[in-house]
């Protein structure tokens, strides 16, 4: 596993039947200026065109950011398992970066906790395939990762590292 860049679809991959992004973990401004609407995306708050379980209400006409540029790992690394999918891990799977260059996969909790066999996924991440990580666990964020990524982010969010 690599941390993907943006690009195509894994072969076979969608979002169908997930709206996991629109619904509430992930923060944005959503700006459609053909209706004159700016919605804040955040926790609690979700997009106002998002059709829960279905997909957008305004596809055509969503924005390049954060909408049309927006890539969960999922639907771009084939290395990230079909359980790893959001509607059915209520993860969200996102690459961040800490500094230049410095990349991390943080797992945003989208409806649950992370717990069992994803979180063992995403807590072994680092030391399975070298990819600097973050997740929540019982609401404490925890971080796996090189000692530049670790040390910043430990500073940066008071991180426990694995």
């Amino acid at each position: 596993m690599a941390i993907v860049p943006l690009g195509p679809n894994v072969l076979g991959r969608s979002c169908e039947g997930c709206t996991k992004c629109c619904t509430g973990p992930l923060t944005a401004t959503i700006n459609i200026e053909s209706r004159s609407v700016v919605h804040e995306l955040k926790p609690g708050n979700p997009c106002v065109f998002v059709q829960i379980g279905k997909g957008c209400g305004v596809y055509d006409e969503r924005p390049e950011d954060p909408c049309r540029t927006f890539r969960c790992q999922y639907l771009v690394d084939e290395s990230v398992p079909e359980e790893m999918k959001p509607s059915k891990s209520n993860v969200i799977l996102t690459i961040e970066e800490v500094l230049p260059n410095v990349e991390y996969i943080i797992a945003h909790e989208a409806g649950g906790s992370l717990e069992g066999e994803n979180l063992k996924w995403v807590s072994s991440l680092y030391d399975n395939y070298a990819v600097n990580t973050a997740w929540k666990e019982d609401g404490v964020w925890h971080c796996s990762g090189d000692a530049i990524f670790t040390a910043h982010a430990i500073k940066k969010w008071n991180l426990i590292p694995k």
